[in-house]
């Protein structure tokens, strides 16, 4: 004899198995967009990139003078136009600000080009110890400011980025606050009034 309760319990069963996929479903939709957007990003931050290649040479130079003459650099972080931030050593945009950095003050090819900041490799410096014994560090970097063509100086900062995390997520080894370029950099120059 079969009882009136057992209906409704396959019923529900069925309706949880349904949740349960539909909750699944949405993850895996949400997860790949995600990952999507990463990838579209990243496509778009290589091909802004490329058309400053042409410039390497002239950027490394003009960062090698703008370091050289740091002394005589205003403090205050201005900017001229749209910016385009290039490391120091090699004079290549720094991809990630392409997919970072506020879509108004970016520039996405050489004619929009006001402002060039020259970042030198990130420095780390420890700052803690956590329990398992791996390191906290906190990155910095030099910045150096000028504006394109001309090459006037705008600004030299000494950029640190922030506090790694106070408590390690997961076994991963030592960690780090956070490049200074995408904060406080990218933010800075973003804020920054016109020079």
């Amino acid at each position: 004899m079969r009882r009136s309760g057992d209906g409704l319990g396959v019923r529900l069963e069925g309706a949880v198995r349904k949740g349960c996929l539909g909750l699944l479903l949405f993850f895996v939709v949400c997860f790949l967009m995600g990952l999507g957007w990463l990838i579209y990003g990243w496509v778009r931050s290589g091909r802004e990139a490329a058309r400053f290649e042409p410039l390497t040479a002239e950027f490394q130079a003009a960062c090698a003078e703008c370091f050289a003459g740091a002394t005589a650099v205003p403090d205050q972080v201005v900017r001229r136009g749209r910016v385009l931030i290039v490391s120091a050593d090699t004079g290549k945009a720094v991809g990630i600000t392409v997919n970072l950095m506020d879509e108004a003050r970016r520039a996405r090819n050489p004619d929009e080009l006001g402002t060039v900041v020259c970042v030198t490799p990130p420095e780390k410096a420890q700052v803690g110890t956590y329990s398992d014994g791996s390191k906290a560090y906190r990155e910095s970097r030099e910045a150096c400011a000028f504006t394109w063509p001309e090459r006037v100086p705008l600004f030299a900062r000494h950029v640190t980025g922030p506090e790694p995390p106070a408590v390690k997520a997961g076994a991963s080894g030592d960690q780090t606050g956070g490049d200074p370029v995408t904060s406080p950099l990218m933010y800075w120059l973003e804020e920054a009034p016109e020079g």
